[in-house]
Parts: structure tokens; C-alpha cells; sequence
């Protein structure tokens, strides 16, 4: 039996205020397992009042088709209106399918299931109740018999390959999101988020997004171990509405989330707290106003 790309819709019509609901739950079949490759959402959206409620979305590996399963680690996409980092990559969308690269392919970062899972996005709403989510997924199903010819391992060893749900130190996808608190308007450097590293985890940041404000002036993040910053100098990234140098890279978004330069993309942190640091013009930026996304690689050793 030769590999099968299976492309997968659904739509949920509601998932409820500070909850999570399933969009798309599906079983893998007998005798194959499942790589994951692409993600898409439409998020909920009223064009007369602006509201979007869906928050985010994530990815899980279910053992029921109506209950979210066990959910993969930093595996949060922002996905709300105007900051849906997950393009569905259809009519209208600035972006292609969000995917993840390489496949079929030992030590890739794809999300890989186990014959009978459920392969589940998990969306979840804040504000209000999101309703008519729509979700797409890339799959790639592999026969047992051939998992060996492409990954080098068993079939029933598949899910503890990275990105699997099975692992015992995870190897994933890192992807995380984060929104400002009301800077003081005092053109300071603030913290936007603090990230804790420990001893036995390694980060790397491939990609980073901002969504601009008007009054944002600079982004940066800062080692405080090594007191390190990136940049190290004047004039840090700008983020200000119609000069922003972090694309955000959502479905709305005419550039891809910026890529790091591969000397900053292949440094791992370990042992330590990122800080991401924003500042202002002399103006606040209200609360939420600048959401960051962050994609990379996540290890446990």
C-alpha cells in the first residue's frame, strides 16, 4: 500500500467562553499511522461589530472522538481574527496552508499518531462564544509495513519518534503565543512575557511574530542569564503600526511570520528565563493591543 494524503474539514459550531471544543476529530484507520503536516482555521468573525472570540487553537491525540485527548505540549497557535497565525489558505487568504517541513522524514517535528488515535484541533474562546469555526488538516498516513522504509524505526514505535505523543523526552514543535499587559507610557523597556527554561530543556526560536500598535516603538528579547539581547543595540525591532519588522505572518498577513537570521535560529537556550521585552512611544499601549508568536524547537533531555 503506497503513503495517502488525506486532507480533512470540519466545523465546529460552537465552543463556549473560556472553553475548549473539538474542530476536527479524526480516527486514524486501521493499519496505517498519521503524520500531521497542515493546519488551517477560519476563525469565528462579525464583520459589523469586529468581535472574533476564538483565542487559540491546539493539537491533540485523542482516544474518543468527542473528548479532547491528551494535548501536545507548546503546541498553542494563535488563531483569532486578524492574528490567526494557522492561514487556512483559501479564497481570500493573504498565506498558504500553514504546514510543517520536512516530512516523511526521521527526526521531523511533524505531529505523528499511532494506528487508532484521533487526530484533534482543539480550538478554545475567550470573550465570547466562538461560533461556525471552520478547521482543515493535512495528513499523510503511512502503512505500518512501510514506516521502517521512511523513519528507520517500527510502526509501534512511530508516536515515540519527535512530534510524537508517545515520547518519554519530548522533541516538538514549539509554538507559543503571547499578549501585552498596559505599558506605562514612560518609553521604558517592559516585560511583553517571561519564558522559564529549565535545566533540562532546550529552546530554540526559529520565528517571530508581532502583531503592531500604534504607539509600540521597539521589540527585543533579553537572556537573563547571560544578559544577553537580541538585537544588542539601537534600534531593536520596530513594531509600530506601518513600520512593523516582525511580520506577524497570519491569514490576513501579505508577508510569512519572520524568520530569524540561522545564527540567532540555531542558538539554544537552556537554563534560563527569556524575557520579551516591548517598548513604548511615550504613549501606553493598551492591554492585548500587541500579541507576539513565537514558532520553534522544544527538547527535553
Amino acid at each position: 500500500m503506497p503513503v495517502r494524503l488525506v486532507e480533512l474539514y470540519d466545523v465546529a459550531s460552537s465552543i463556549s467562553d473560556g472553553a475548549e471544543g473539538l474542530i476536527i476529530s479524526w480516527q486514524v484507520p486501521t493499519g496505517y499511522v498519521a503524520e500531521l503536516i497542515g493546519v488551517g482555521v477560519i476563525p469565528d468573525y462579525d464583520p459589523d461589530t469586529g468581535a472574533s472570540y476564538l483565542d487559540r487553537v491546539m493539537i491533540a491525540a485523542g482516544t474518543s472522538a468527542n473528548r479532547v485527548g491528551k494535548k501536545f505540549d507548546h503546541a498553542n497557535f494563535s488563531a483569532k481574527y486578524g492574528k490567526n497565525i494557522l492561514s487556512y489558505g483559501g479564497d481570500g487568504a493573504e498565506q498558504p496552508l500553514f504546514e510543517i517541513r520536512p516530512y516523511l522524514t526521521p527526526g521531523s517535528l511533524t505531529y505523528k499518531f499511532a494506528e487508532g488515535k484521533y487526530i484533534q484541533i482543539v480550538g478554545y474562546a475567550s470573550g465570547g462564544t466562538a461560533s461556525n469555526v471552520k478547521a482543515r488538516a493535512k495528513v499523510l498516513l503511512i502503512p505500518k509495513e512501510e514506516v521502517p522504509q521512511y523513519y528507520g524505526v517500527s510502526a509501534d514505535r512511530f508516536a515515540t519518534l519527535p512530534g510524537g505523543h508517545d515520547q518519554d523526552k519530548p522533541v516538538l514543535l514549539y509554538a507559543e503565543y503571547f499578549d501585552n499587559e498596559a505599558t506605562s507610557g514612560g518609553s521604558k523597556w517592559e516585560d511583553h512575557a517571561s519564558i522559564d527554561i529549565q535545566s533540562y530543556e532546550y529552546l530554540r526560536i526559529t520565528h517571530i511574530g508581532a502583531t503592531p500598535a500604534e504607539h509600540a516603538d521597539a521589540l527585543k528579547i533579553y537572556d537573563m542569564r547571560t544578559k544577553e539581547e537580541i538585537p544588542d543595540r539601537e534600534p531593536y525591532w520596530k513594531i509600530t503600526t506601518g513600520a512593523n519588522m516582525l511580520p506577524f505572518g497570519g491569514d490576513t498577513s501579505k508577508q510569512p511570520i519572520y524568520a530569524l537570521p540561522g545564527f540567532i535560529a540555531s542558538k539554544e537556550w537552556n537554563n534560563t528565563t527569556l524575557k520579551i521585552q516591548i517598548r513604548d512611544d511615550g504613549t501606553s499601549v493598551s492591554a492585548g493591543e500587541v500579541r507576539v508568536q513565537l514558532l520553534g524547537v522544544y527538547r527535553v533531555v
